[in-house]
């Protein structure tokens, strides 16, 4: 079991601001081992119709038309804690993440469905989200935040439902700003140990 699964989303890599953040904490709290997952270094593919079919047939887990989906599904199973470093979209999550999404989402697997609605199947796990928007999404009277909503839903559909958002709104983020997303990061990793 490791300390943290770190799903980097991004696709600015290592240079984006988030990333730089969650290293800085990182690098300030010793003992947490983990794995990192960058998608922009890492594309998945996209859904083919053999997966689709897989899903539709509820074909056993272990059919290779699942490689992709059992390989992402066990990086979370294996994790003790959830990081996940994300820019805003269009006012939704970037294609990258929703296609992460839609390999983790898995009727059977990582959920089921019954007349109560959706029950995960995943251990609940601690979970910050560090979002970078170029806009304000959190208390903007003018744009709607669909980002949030979104992304909470799938992860509770899934069973993590500890979940702790901290935003980088906006372009030009000052430096007190970054210090205390830090601080939120560090003070989440600390909790791991």
């Amino acid at each position: 079991m490791q300390d943290y699964f770190w799903l980097d989303v991004s696709p600015h890599s290592t240079n984006s601001l988030t990333t730089r953040l969650i290293e800085n904490a990182f690098a300030n709290v010793s003992g947490l081992q983990g794995m990192k997952r960058q998608l922009s270094d890492e594309p998945l593919p996209n859904i083919t119709a053999d997966y689709a079919r897989a899903v539709t047939q509820n074909l056993a887990f272990d059919h290779p038309s699942y490689a992709i989906s059992e390989q992402l599904i066990n990086q979370l199973e294996m994790s003790r804690a959830l990081i996940i470093s994300t820019p805003v979209h269009n006012l939704g999550v970037p294609a990258s993440l929703k296609l992460w999404l839609d390999y983790v989402l898995r009727s059977q697997r990582t959920f089921t469905s019954g007349s109560e609605g959706k029950v995960g199947l995943l251990a609940d796990r601690p979970t910050i989200i560090i979002v970078k928007s170029g806009s304000r999404i959190v208390n903007n009277s003018r744009q709607q935040d669909f980002f949030t909503p979104y992304l909470t839903f799938a992860l509770n559909i899934m069973g993590i439902n500890q979940l702790s958002f901290v935003y980088l709104q906006g372009f030009d983020v000052n430096i007190e700003e970054q210090n205390a997303v830090q601080q939120k990061i560090q003070l989440f990793l600390q909790r791991l140990l």
